[in-house]
């Protein structure tokens, strides 16, 4: 649910940003600016859905919250299993996406430096 509601506020942040941004200047720095602050106001929604669903951890100093029963410090435990089994699911998931990426950026790189060896004919 976060990340539709992510998806949709930066999509629409992006598209209203980058037409209002054309229709002050008409022209790519106008535009380049627009798109930085939409992709900045996103970044700092995303950043606020994170903190909300995962706080920052306590202060050694800090007491135990004795409220609900379970202290801080046993609530964070920076490197315990769970997490690093989400990490090695994250980069299980995220690995063929990021190798995709990196192998049409090299061929198209790769491309254009051979039709550049080439005087730019075909």
């Amino acid at each position: 649910m976060d990340e539709a509601r992510l998806n949709t506020s930066r999509a629409i942040l992006t598209a209203v940003l980058g037409l209002a941004a054309l229709a002050i200047g008409r022209s790519l720095p106008t535009l380049c600016i627009g798109l930085a602050i939409a992709s900045a106001g996103s970044f700092l929604y995303g950043l606020r859905i994170v903190l909300r669903l995962h706080p920052p951890l306590a202060k050694p100093d800090a007491k135990p919250d004795l409220s609900g029963g379970a202290s801080v410090f046993r609530r964070w435990r920076p490197w315990s299993q769970r997490s690093h089994a989400s990490a090695k699911l994250a980069l299980r998931q995220s690995l063929p996406i990021w190798l995709a990426g990196l192998l049409s950026l090299m061929y198209f790189q790769g491309r254009h430096a051979l039709h550049a060896l080439h005087g730019g004919r075909r």
